[in-house]
C-alpha cells in the first residue's frame, strides 16, 4: 500500500494505447469498438491542466470558484505511420497507380534496328510508362528527336541518338501505393491508455493514466527539410471527466 507521505515521482517516456469507443472502418479496415488502434512506444506525454476561475466580489472577495482538471493532451515523439496517417488524412484506396516524374542520365550503346543503324539508351526503371512527358536531352540540353521505345528491351533508340554520348532522359514512371485525401476525417472519440514508469519512495513502479473520451485536434503538416521526419505532435481534447483516472503501482 501506497503510504499517505511517500514519494512520488514520475519523469519517463510512456507507451499509449489509443482505441477507438464505437466501431469504425479507418485504412480499408474494420476495426471494434475498444480494439486497441495504435500502440506509440516510448513517446513523451504531457498533461495539460487548465483552470475555469469565477469570483464573486464587491470591495472584498464574497465567494470564489475554481474548475481545475486536466483538459488537452499531447503527445510527442510520435513517427509518422499509414495508420497515423489514416488519422489525420482521409483514406481513399491502397494500391493506387500513381505516375511520378523520373530522370535519368545514361550513356547510348549502339544497336541495328531493320537495317538501320541507331544510337540506344537501355532504361533502369521498370514503370517506366510512354506519353507526353518522354523527353531526351544531349549534354548541351538540346532535345533530342524522333525517339521511339522498344518495350521488349526496355530502352530508347533513335537515328539521332550517337553512341557513347551522355544523355538526360525525362520519362515517367507508374507505381502504386496507398492514396489519401489531404483533409482531415472525422473520427469517433477515442479512449487513451498511458502507461508510466514512475519511482515511489525511490522503488521504481508502473503508472497508468487513462482519459475515457478525447477528440483528436491535431493539424497535419508536411516539411520537406533535409534530415528531418514527418513527426506530428498529437493533440487531444479531453470530452468529459466522468472516467478518468490516475493510478500508482503499490
Amino acid at each position: 500500500m501506497i503510504k499517505q507521505n511517500s514519494l512520488i515521482e514520475i519523469g519517463s517516456k510512456a507507451n499509449v494505447v489509443l482505441r477507438f469507443n464505437t466501431p469504425v472502418s479507418l485504412n480499408g479496415q474494420e476495426y471494434k469498438a475498444k480494439e486497441p488502434y495504435l500502440f506509440l512506444k516510448d513517446v513523451n506525454v504531457i498533461i495539460n491542466y487548465s483552470n475555469k476561475d469565477a469570483v464573486a466580489n464587491t470591495d472584498i472577495n464574497l465567494m470564489a470558484y475554481s474548475n481545475i482538471k486536466p483538459r488537452r493532451v499531447t503527445i510527442g515523439g510520435v513517427n509518422f505511420s499509414r495508420k497515423l496517417a489514416s488519422l489525420l488524412a482521409c483514406y481513399k484506396e491502397s494500391s493506387s497507380l500513381f505516375k511520378t516524374t523520373s530522370f535519368l542520365t545514361a550513356t547510348a550503346d549502339e544497336m541495328e534496328f531493320e537495317g538501320t543503324v541507331n544510337g540506344i539508351v537501355f532504361l533502369l526503371d521498370d514503370n517506366f510508362e510512354l506519353d507526353e512527358n518522354l523527353f531526351v536531352y544531349d549534354d548541351e540540353f538540346n532535345v533530342i528527336e524522333d525517339v521511339l521505345y522498344d518495350e521488349n528491351l526496355n530502352a530508347l533508340y533513335s537515328v539521332n541518338i550517337e553512341k557513347d554520348k551522355n544523355y538526360l532522359i525525362s520519362f515517367s514512371s507508374v507505381r502504386a501505393g496507398t492514396k489519401f485525401n489531404l483533409n482531415k476525417p472525422h473520427i469517433p472519440f477515442m479512449s487513451l491508455e498511458i502507461q508510466g514508469v514512475g519511482n515511489i519512495d525511490k522503488q521504481t513502479k508502473k503508472v497508468l493514466m487513462y482519459f475515457d473520451k478525447v477528440s483528436l485536434s491535431s493539424i497535419l503538416e508536411f516539411t520537406f527539410i533535409q534530415g528531418a521526419m514527418i513527426n506530428i505532435p498529437l493533440e487531444f481534447h479531453i470530452i468529459d471527466d466522468k472516467n478518468n483516472y490516475v493510478v500508482f503501482e503499490e
